[in-house]
This record gives structure tokens, C-alpha cells and sequence, in this order.
């Protein structure tokens, strides 16, 4: 990040890089909303770099909101609407088209012959979303590997291309996510490696 903003190699004593040496992050995710994180610095960043770190800093928590608020959808079944009197499902081929709508927004998704997901369409006034996942097959099932993201906001904008690259790790029997890369289309690439995870049962899963 640094290297892009500057537009030139950074040096190891580099004052902003010796500043972001001191920062803890952490990320703390309920699979139920979106993933929040948490940056920690022992040190002040240098008073002509405040800015820039403080746009870092928005710009990583943006990036991790984005990421588990996509992936929560798929682990917690949020990804699935209950078919009611709001969604339609129709035969697509070998598969399986469902359609459905809520206050604002429309809900687009095909499935194949084995049911699964295959695309997702999102339309609202204020964005159009159009996702691809692929999955990785495990022990303990398919696992969501990947999801690339055709993004307008507003509908009318240029085309925004973000794919989110996932790897696993087996923490206390459940699979969570250990290496994360972000892909930005013609802007950058963000690879996150997750240590020291700790899973608990949150207090709304308890309740269902």
C-alpha cells in the first residue's frame, strides 16, 4: 500500500513503516452481520502522515466490512431466502432460477441441477451486484473458495471488479477462514493471514 500511494520502494526505516510496525489489528466476526476490525497502534504516526495512515485505516476496515458481510450471507444461509409469497422459483435449464424482492431491492439467483448456487444478482436503486461464488469440496463438505463481484454504485457507474480468494484453517472442529486475498480490478491486490483464532457460539445462535 505503501509502495502505491508513494509511487516508489519503501525503505526499511521508512517513518510511516516503522509506524505501521506498531499496529495490532484484529477482526472480530459473529457470522451475522459484517466483520469488524479492530486497529490497535502503540505510537503516533508522523504528523505530515496522519492522513494517509487514516485513510489506510478506513480503507482496511471498509475492505474487511465488505469481505465478511459477503461471506456471513453464505456461511449463516442468509445467501438462501425461505421461498414465500415474495420469491418465485422456476425451472432454468438443468437448474433452478429464484426470484425475489423486499422493500428496495431485488434478489436474483440460479442454481444447477445439484442445487448449488451458482450466481447472484442484487439490484436497489443505489447499486447492481452481480457475484459468482466457486466452492472448494472438504472433509466437512464444500466450503465457499471464491467470490468475484461485477459492482455498479450507482447502477449507472462504471464497472467495479472485486474476487475475494479464500483459504481454511480447522479451529476447535469449525472451518474458518486463515488466508484472505482481495482482489480490486486495476486498483490492488489485499492479502489478509489470520493467527491466534478463537472460535465461541454467539448468543443468536444459541437462540435457534
Amino acid at each position: 500500500m505503501l509502495s502505491r500511494f508513494s509511487g516508489t520502494d519503501i525503505a526499511d526505516d521508512n517513518p510511516a513503516l516503522k509506524f505501521l510496525q506498531t499496529v495490532h489489528l484484529a477482526i472480530n466476526d459473529d457470522l451475522h452481520g459484517k466483520g469488524e476490525l479492530e486497529w490497535t497502534n502503540m505510537a503516533e504516526p508522523p504528523a505530515d502522515r496522519k492522513p494517509g495512515m487514516q485513510q489506510m485505516q478506513e480503507g482496511l476496515q471498509t475492505t474487511v466490512s465488505g469481505f465478511f458481510q459477503t461471506l456471513n450471507a453464505y456461511m449463516n444461509g442468509a445467501m438462501v431466502p425461505v421461498p414465500d409469497r415474495t420469491v418465485t422459483v422456476t425451472k432454468s435449464g438443468d437448474g433452478v432460477h429464484l426470484s425475489g424482492t423486499s422493500t428496495g431491492m431485488t434478489l436474483d439467483e440460479d442454481y444447477d441441477k445439484n442445487m448449488l448456487l451458482t450466481k447472484v444478482l442484487v439490484s436497489s436503486p443505489t447499486l447492481t451486484v452481480l457475484a459468482k461464488p466457486t466452492y472448494t469440496s472438504t472433509e466437512d463438505g464444500l466450503l465457499l473458495a471464491s467470490v468475484t463481484s461485477q459492482i455498479h454504485q450507482p447502477p449507472t457507474a462504471p464497472e467495479t471488479e472485486a474476487t475475494f480468494r479464500i483459504e481454511y484453517a480447522n479451529v476447535d472442529s469449525y472451518q474458518i477462514p486463515s488466508h484472505v486475498v482481495v482482489d480490486i480490478k486495476n486498483t490492488g491486490t489485499i492479502e489478509f493471514g489470520f493467527s491466534a483464532c478463537k472460535v465461541t457460539v454467539a448468543d443468536w445462535a444459541k437462540k435457534n
